[in-house]
């Protein structure tokens, strides 16, 4: 719904990427203590940037927060 009414486009086109960022989110949860889990946590931190600064205004609350 956000994908659409932010964008007025099919929100379903983008379920593989969804999905992908939900993974990726679920396995950041718990790194391992290494070089991997490092790059996990950068990696994860790296897409929460791209998506905040293509999707959100600076002047407008979303309603969408992650935890």
């Amino acid at each position: 719904d956000f994908i659409s009414e932010h964008y007025r486009e099919d929100g379903t086109l983008y379920e593989k990427e969804i999905k992908d960022l939900m993974e990726l989110r679920q396995a950041m949860r718990t790194p391992s203590r290494n070089q991997a889990g490092l790059e996990l946590l950068m990696e994860y931190y790296n897409q929460l940037y791209y998506l905040d600064q293509r999707f959100f205004s600076a002047h407008k609350n979303p309603g969408v927060h992650f935890h």
